[in-house]
């Protein structure tokens, strides 16, 4: 969960049952803590670390202390991953720490229905010994664990022989994911392919719902001998491309640039669980976070980082999206920062003869400002194929540092998706956020070629040579984006998670198959694996594991194009010597470069 400023309590109400629902005989019955005794003395848990002290930061696993964990030496998470006396000592244990007296396990969360005050945002564990935990006061909700369909069709049965060669745990690669998609969902034209909890999930081209649910009841309902259980979606999973707003709110004075090197707090701490509703330029109202780091970074200290506020702008020099900077890369002599793309794609479809131009009016159709009413520090200049992933050219004189404000740790390599294993531990830093907790759950592959139409994420130029181009008969795997879920807590019906996190960076910090590596060891790794992909707004407590779940698009398309992380000052003394410095090491400019 996000660290948060806010000393908050949540009391709870009166206990009742807790409704867990299913569309699946896969989820396990829900256990009661209160049929069971602790299996540790009183002693040894009453020498546990206090919850003001084993919590506060909302790090952490809850089930540290007990040395437990639900994920196997194979990599699995199962609530079957434990011995009986081991359930036992972790249902007496969230009883007695948390006052929780349900439990429903729905890999990859575990619902919690608990009957005590506990600590407010920032003071709670992000994990339960692997799980994401979803904490629900009140005991009565309603919990759908299922995020795509069955079919109604007839089961078939495989050759598991052809199968043998894929991890069951871990999922297809992006190699087989296109074998299977030009095999056995051949034809099925699947738009993208997903690995989550043990299912695939084939997302077919979106069609109107009537037809769809007559398709789906032909779809098969099973397939024997494979190794993952097979759902369908009526479009893309991924959704939230919705408007882009502008923010508001006064700038924040700083107290000068600060020292190189010198660990930086934000200027603002960001509070995501308090909301505010206000209307744009048009009229159109929505919701914003209260409290949101807006500040003007380039201006405070001559220098920004990851995770501020970074905004196109309209022909009046206004603010027309906002999002959060990502990190700064580069390839041989050039220098771009990494920016959701969405946030100017209104400029490239009106004007998409300048986009990827150096002349003076292409630099300011698609300026960017950091900071509101913000400082301008450069324009974007490139599209990394069909991703969200922009890249900005940096003004000569401004400053970007790949160290984030949030947690002690600098952007410093990238991490190749192959790298990723479900149940990773991730970080991200963004102005609406601040620091939020996210485990990988999941991978999702879009597919391009055979026979994909408007829905196509490939195309083709008219110019291209057809010998150097794929065969429209070949589906091939054009993107990868990864699952990942955020814990949750009911706080009323505000979001934890905003619209404009969408760029903020992912970095590491907890590795599943080293669980006594401390987060401090893996975060000094400054391992970044992607960016948040149209990061909707979620609601602190949801009812469903679908809106738990954001996406975010792999930096691997940025390494296959040779591209790679500016390091810290302090470990690049080549950078000082770089010709190409000005765009990210050189003094600050001594005359601010106003948006419009």
């Amino acid at each position: 969960m996000a660290s948060s400023p806010s000393s908050t309590t949540l009391i709870c109400a009166r206990p009742q049952r807790l409704h867990l629902r299913s569309a699946s005989s896969t989820i396990t019955r829900i256990r009661s803590t209160n049929i069971h005794r602790p299996c540790i003395s009183d002693t040894e848990m009453s020498n546990l670390p206090p919850l003001k002290d084993e919590y506060i930061g909302g790090h952490g696993d809850a089930l540290a202390p007990l040395g437990i964990s639900f994920i196997g030496k194979d990599g699995s998470l199962s609530w079957t991953n434990i011995s009986t006396e081991q359930e036992k000592a972790v249902e007496a244990y969230l009883r007695d720490k948390f006052g929780v007296y349900a439990i429903g396990h729905f890999d990859p969360f575990l619902v919690l229905a608990f009957e005590s005050v506990i600590a407010g945002p920032g003071k709670l564990p992000h994990t339960i010994g692997g799980f994401v935990p979803v904490w629900d006061p009140d005991g009565d909700a309603f919990f759908w664990p299922i995020i795509a369909d069955d079919g109604g069709g007839e089961t078939q049965r495989l050759d598991a022989a052809s199968y043998d060669h894929m991890d069951r745990i871990q999922g297809p690669t992006k190699e087989q994911v296109a074998e299977l998609a030009n095999t056995l969902f051949f034809d099925m034209e699947a738009e993208a392919i997903t690995f989550y909890a043990g299912t695939l999930i084939i997302e077919l081209p979106k069609i109107d719902q009537a037809t769809y649910e007559e398709k789906l009841i032909k779809l098969p309902r099973f397939y024997e001998c494979f190794p993952w259980h097979v759902q369908w979606h009526n479009g893309p999973l991924v959704s939230g491309e919705g408007p882009l707003v502008s923010g508001e709110g006064p700038l924040v004075s700083g107290e000068g640039p600060l020292v190189s090197g010198e660990a930086r707090a934000r200027e603002k701490k960001p509070d995501p669980t308090q909301l505010i509703t206000v209307k744009n330029d048009d009229g159109e109202e929505y919701l914003r976070c209260k409290e949101e780091d807006d500040t003007d970074y380039i201006a405070t200290d001559g220098k920004f980082y990851p995770g501020a506020l970074v905004s196109s702008l309209d022909k009046k020099g206004q603010a027309y999206g906002h999002v959060s900077a990502g990190v700064l890369v580069r390839k041989g002599t050039e220098r771009r920062l990494t920016a959701s793309y969405h946030n100017w794609e209104d400029h490239c479809e009106k004007k998409p003869e300048l986009f990827g131009m150096d002349c003076p009016e292409a630099q300011q159709f698609f300026r960017a400002a950091q900071g509101d009413p913000g400082t301008r520090f450069g324009y974007l200049h490139e599209r990394i194929g069909k991703s969200d992933i922009g890249l900005v050219k940096m003004d000569v004189g401004v400053i970007f540092e790949n160290k984030f404000m949030e947690f002690d740790a600098s952007a410093k390599t990238f991490l190749e998706g192959k790298k990723i294993k479900l149940n990773d531990k991730f970080v991200i830093d963004s102005y609406p956020t601040g620091k939020q907790y996210l485990t990988a759950v999941g991978f999702r592959n879009i597919l391009g070629g055979r026979r994909r139409g408007r829905h196509s994420e490939f195309h083709k130029s008219q110019k291209a040579d057809p010998s150097k181009l794929p065969s429209d008969d070949v589906a091939y795997v054009t993107l990868e984006q990864g699952m990942y879920a955020t814990d949750t807590i009911k706080m009323g019906k505000e979001p934890h998670m905003r619209a404009r996190a969408c760029g903020a960076v992912l970095v590491r910090c907890g590795i599943a198959a080293e669980p006594k590596t401390p987060e401090t060891t893996i975060l000094a790794r400054g391992e970044v694996a992607g960016m948040l992909h149209y990061a909707d707004i979620i609601p602190a407590y949801e009812t469903s594991a679908k809106k738990l779940i954001c996406y975010a698009d792999s930096f691997d398309p940025l390494i296959n194009e040779g591209w790679t992380i500016v390091p810290p000052v302090e470990e690049s003394s080549e950078e000082s010597s770089d010709e190409n410095n000005s765009n990210n090491r050189e003094e600050p400019p001594t005359k601010r470069q106003r948006t419009n």
